[in-house]
């Protein structure tokens, strides 16, 4: 079993409880987690308090298992894996009517093209002798289109997002393990249209 609480740090704890992050993934593991066979630990007690910013999940353990490491990158069968399960998170979800009228699980997106921009600009002055001519001009078109392209995908499929799927959100199992892959932490989940 592992134990989840509200952080300890109370500038980390107000944010969790200003942006309902603590409210999302108590819903999440609540209401959508028992409708899916995918790369999910079990969910025995979910609960938040609002006013106080207190939450608890108790889980299933994912071990044995290695957490994903974003500095090293996912070798190719880890990367296939998370592919597939994200599948499994996603599909039976598509064009759910039922969570695309949940007001919990909606937010205006996070990115505009002015934020974004700036956002790719610090990723390319770190990272930009890493990425290769072909992907960097994928990239230049992508920011310079972004509004556009946020409007043109508005009356598209409607879907469950994580929000924050990556590797260190990914528990790889292990020989033993229950599962393949676990996927935690489903504070930003949210539903969009793409």
């Amino acid at each position: 079993m592992v134990l989840k609480v509200a952080a300890t740090d109370p500038m980390s704890r107000q944010t969790g409880q200003t942006l309902g992050l603590y409210q999302r993934e108590v819903r999440f593991y609540r209401d959508i987690a028992p409708r899916l066979d995918g790369p999910l630990a079990p969910c025995y007690h979910a609960a938040v308090d609002v006013s106080s910013g207190a939450f608890d999940l108790l889980l299933g353990d994912a071990g044995p298992a290695v957490v994903g490491d974003e500095i090293v990158g996912a070798t190719t069968e880890q990367a296939r894996l998370a592919v597939r399960e994200l599948g499994r998170l996603h599909g039976p979800l598509l064009g759910d009517a039922a969570l695309a009228d949940a007001p919990w699980l909606h937010r205006d997106a996070p990115l505009n093209q002015v934020m974004i921009a700036s956002l790719y600009a610090a990723f390319v002055e770190r990272y930009g002798d890493r990425i290769t001519a072909e992907c960097r001009g994928v990239c230049d078109r992508l920011v310079a289109a972004f509004d556009g392209y946020q409007e043109a995908v508005q009356g598209g499929i409607q879907g469950l997002v994580h929000g924050d799927y990556r590797l260190d959100n990914l528990l790889f199992g292990a020989a033993g393990a229950e599962r393949a892959l676990t996927v935690v932490d489903w504070q930003t989940v949210s539903w969009v249209r793409r």
